[in-house]
């Protein structure tokens, strides 16, 4: 993830968003590639990593921010070609230097994963915890804040998701112990549920000092399907209805090396089109259902179009479900040639044509 945020916030050199290369209303469903992106907001002060997002019931985006604080987001309308990143919680709180997996627990309330960690990523073991975050009402960008658990037997929590049938469990891995928690939200309980050769680092394999083995999480039709980023494979696994794994093998759903260098976080559309971000590859690639025509889809490796793409969610509007909101980092672990980085922002990527938003991968509604 951001092994290398000390050289490059050295080398930072502000750049100015893209300018929008399409409108997400166009009548023309976007078949050609790379898909039509345009950026939606973008962090006015630098540098900034973005790490997840969510999206409320009411349309609005919440995105979580891993450095240079920890921040909690939110962009209101984000369809609307003046939407703005508007800070609503910062954690001054200690052991939460930066945020990171966030997910929708109950109807507009969210998990939200906190820790330490150095500079170049490095988690502090034993200061990771979950937090919620409550919407009173869907009118509001107020928030009421508790904690719900300390995980101490972590090292680096990263994703986060909610099961479907038990919304107050939450599946949450370790990138750097390259294990998988089970947490009950209720007795603030976590257990270590999975430890498998497929869910651990393996640094080496990209020449970085700090590795990332586990890291997005979905749950569809049964199966955890997870991310690891130095493998740049997803793999899954059967997860019982109460949030387990016990024996079940761990299977190989997609190897992306032949699109990308690094895969991040990804999510699901309803066709069953799996969405992955690159973020060291600046890309965004789509795996067709099965696991199969796994595809380059948007940005490109010398653009600053999706710099360091970290998470992507499908909106939940009647006008935006087919619109992928992706958020970046700005290009910090790894600069756009080399040497180019800039702020972190939200952009969105019209899919029309090519997948479909589903509107319960929440597991909600």
């Amino acid at each position: 993830m951001i092994s290398n945020i000390i050289t490059a916030l050295l080398l930072f050199v502000w750049i100015a968003s893209c300018s929008p290369i399409s409108d997400l209303h166009k009548p023309e469903a976007a078949t050609e590639l790379p898909l039509p992106v345009r950026t939606v907001a973008q962090i006015d002060t630098a540098p900034a990593w973005l790490e997840n997002i969510a999206v409320r019931a009411n349309g609005d985006l919440l995105v979580t921010q891993l450095a240079p604080a920890p921040v909690l987001f939110t962009v209101k309308n984000p369809s609307f070609k003046n939407a703005t990143l508007d800070p609503i919680y910062q954690f001054n709180v200690p052991n939460a230097s930066t945020l990171l997996g966030i997910t929708e627990t109950y109807p507009d309330t969210f998990a939200i994963i906190a820790g330490n960690a150095t500079p170049n990523a490095d988690g502090y073991p034993g200061t990771f915890s979950v937090w919620s975050a409550k919407f009173p009402s869907p009118q509001t960008s107020k928030l009421e804040i508790r904690k719900i658990a300390n995980v101490p037997a972590a090292k680096f929590l990263n994703g986060v998701i909610t099961l479907p049938e038990r919304t107050e469990i939450l599946i949450i891995p370790d990138s750097q112990y390259g294990l998988l928690f089970r947490l009950d939200t209720r007795t603030g309980r976590s257990e270590v549920i999975a430890d498998r050769p497929e869910f651990k680092p393996y640094p080496e394999r990209q020449n970085k000092t700090v590795g990332f083995g586990i890291n997005g999480v979905r749950i569809r039709d049964g199966y955890l399907y997870f991310s690891n980023s130095n493998l740049v494979k997803i793999f899954r696994v059967r997860l019982t209805r109460d949030g387990y794994v016990g024996q079940a093998p761990v299977e190989v759903y997609a190897d992306l090396n032949a699109a990308t260098t690094f895969v991040d976080d990804f999510t699901f559309a309803g066709d069953g089109t799996l969405w992955a971000v690159s973020n060291d590859g600046n890309t965004v690639v789509v795996v067709g259902p099965g696991g199969k025509k796994v595809r380059e889809v948007a940005g490109a490796s010398d653009a600053l179009t999706i710099a360091g793409g970290t998470a992507g969610a499908f909106g939940r509007g009647a006008g935006d479900r087919e619109v992928l909101y992706v958020c970046t980092a700005g290009g910090l672990d790894a600069p756009v040639n080399g040497t180019v980085v800039e702020a972190g922002k939200i952009v969105a990527i019209d899919t029309r044509g090519y997948g479909y938003s589903e509107s319960d991968i929440y597991g909600l509604v």
